[in-house]
């Protein structure tokens, strides 16, 4: 079981994370935060990323927290009206 330490959330970011993204076509924006949120941990995602259209995005399964972060914070304000949720696995 994949258990969450910490999550916290940017403003205006996006990350391209490659193959480790779940649902490459994204997931409908009717969804609701907890069902995603749910999908990610399942599947030990560290991203979730909603876009300024409103799909979700999760990303960075299985990678590395550390280097998934730095891509975060090195993209800051460069994806505007995107909101992306950093999660931190114990």
């Amino acid at each position: 079981m994949n258990i969450v330490k910490n999550i916290k959330l940017y403003n205006d970011t996006d990350v391209f994370i490659g193959n480790n993204n779940l649902e490459s076509l994204g997931y409908d924006r009717n969804e609701t935060f907890t069902d995603i949120l749910k999908i990610a941990i399942e599947n030990k995602c560290h991203i979730i990323i909603k876009s300024g259209k409103g799909k979700w995005y999760l990303k960075g399964m299985n990678k590395d927290f550390i280097s998934c972060k730095n891509t975060i914070e090195n993209n800051l304000n460069n994806y505007m009206y995107k909101k992306c949720w950093l999660i931190e696995y114990q």
